[in-house]
């Protein structure tokens, strides 16, 4: 039964590529996109710029004239580059005159958690993303939207709390934020909203390569079930020289399958000018493998050749014509990509586990918060205090260049911090704070948590009293 299910589910991906190609001949359309349960289109490549530093708007500007149509970034306490992502589109809007948009990410950091923490984080997005922006011809308007602001993990608690503020921005700023969803949740943190009665989200963005399929596959199965797409992160094994380079026997097996003459067998839909050995690498062969899986692919680079051999035989562009030569990996071989992990002692699996002890989906606890506000917002004047429109325009420009702490105060005496990151902030994400045993990265106490004596975050202020 399962080998059927595999075997059509093969066949429907070879429906669906020539489909695809037939579709882009004829209407000129972008590459893939995907439709999301609140009926917007998502890009399904992108690029992650996570860690990119000083290199995020170099990254950016490449991938978009290579035809990039999706961009995803973080808050300022985790990807420290809103700023020149937000810039770098902005420049591509007015060079090229762009008729077709860019889609952008964001995510919420975990100390942000909280209604109120929630808004102000947001606007602070926005304006990190919009801070260079002129007026452009694809948006008619000074300012880019975030067309997806995600979660970034459940750690920070308040998860209902934390949705709803997300609900309301959805709802009383469309012009500013388009989609919502979450990040790093495993089913107990979704079925949280679920049961709450909550809209479900749009995207969960988790680490998703053949090593964790297996032990995700409830997880995979859950949220085909109620119409989250899956956003892969972590697809390219964290860029670990030991899968890319001397990959292990299964993947070096199967990428050898497709380079059995040395010559160029696959159609190239994205090539740098520089002599390339065309050849099908195990990156092409991860890719390949999500794809056909129908997760969305977010792999990150600050290198523009390898942001453009990732995607050497995916289109990103449109495509003229159908091609029996697109590069597509055999029912046989998916299906030993899928088993790989049922091989590997289960520690070994999940990656950022290892590296960063980082697996909110199996770790994080579960913290509802407030769940009062949805979906009247009754009693707490919304409209007044949490008025975007006029914080954003109170935020002062400044440079792209400055690497320095700086204070900017509202007229009712609040203290709001920001920082502009840049080269001593590399490496800044996560690493450095899991040195303490007794309390983790994400600033409550372990032992607290798991007995309730905690709240998590406090908001700063009385709500009445933020703004």
């Amino acid at each position: 039964m399962r080998s059927l299910q595999q075997h059509t589910k093969f066949w429907l991906w070879i429906l669906l590529v020539v489909s695809a190609s037939v579709i882009r001949g004829q209407e000129g359309s972008d590459a893939s996109k995907i439709v999301l349960n609140d009926g917007n289109p998502m890009p399904q490549v992108g690029l992650g710029v996570a860690l990119t530093a000083d290199k995020t708007y170099e990254a950016v500007s490449h991938a978009l004239d290579l035809g990039y149509r999706l961009i995803d970034t973080a808050a300022e306490e985790s990807y420290g580059n809103e700023d020149q992502v937000g810039k770098a589109v902005s420049d591509y809007y007015q060079q090229n005159h762009l008729s077709e948009k860019v889609f952008i990410t964001t995510k919420l950091w975990d100390a942000d958690h909280g209604f109120g923490n929630t808004i102000r984080a947001f606007w602070r997005s926005y304006r990190e993303l919009n801070k260079f922006v002129a007026t452009n011809t694809t948006t008619k308007s000074s300012n880019i939207p975030i067309d997806l602001y995600l979660v970034h993990s459940p750690y920070g608690g308040r998860l209902v709390e934390t949705w709803d503020a997300l609900l309301w921005l959805q709802k009383h700023h469309s012009d500013k934020v388009t989609s919502i969803g979450v990040s790093n949740f495993g089913i107990e943190h979704l079925e949280v909203l679920r049961v709450a009665g909550r809209p479900m989200p749009v995207v969960n963005q988790i680490e998703m390569h053949p090593l964790v399929y297996q032990q995700r596959r409830d997880l995979l199965d859950y949220c085909h079930k109620h119409h989250i797409q899956i956003q892969a992160f972590g697809s390219l094994m964290h860029g670990y020289p030991h899968f890319l380079d001397d990959p292990p026997p299964v993947l070096r097996a199967i990428t050898e399958r497709y380079n059995p003459d040395g010559k160029e067998r696959y159609r190239v839909h994205n090539k740098d000018n520089e002599k390339t050995a065309a050849t099908v690498t195990v990156v092409h062969v991860l890719l390949q493998w999500a794809l056909q899986h129908d997760f969305a692919i977010i792999p990150k680079s600050s290198k523009p050749k390898r942001i453009t051999e990732n995607v050497r035989y995916i289109p990103l562009k449109p495509a003229t014509a159908t091609s029996p030569a697109d590069f597509v990996l055999s029912e046989s071989d998916m299906k030993l990509l899928d088993e790989w992990g049922d091989h590997v002692p289960y520690e070994d699996r999940n990656i950022y586990k290892t590296d960063w002890n980082w697996n909110p989906i199996d770790e994080a606890p579960i913290h509802r918060g407030n769940t009062q506000y949805w979906p009247d917002y009754k009693g707490i004047g919304l409209e007044e205090q949490y008025d975007l429109d006029r914080l954003i325009q109170k935020l002062p420009m400044y440079s792209l260049d400055e690497n320095e702490y700086w204070d900017e105060y509202w007229e009712n005496g609040e203290h709001l911090e920001y920082h502009s990151g840049g080269d001593d902030d590399d490496d800044h994400m996560y690493r450095s704070e899991y040195d303490d045993d007794d309390e983790n990265h994400h600033g409550y106490d372990e032992e607290d948590w798991r007995n309730g004596e905690i709240d998590y975050v406090e908001e700063d202020e009385d709500l009445n009293e933020e703004l």
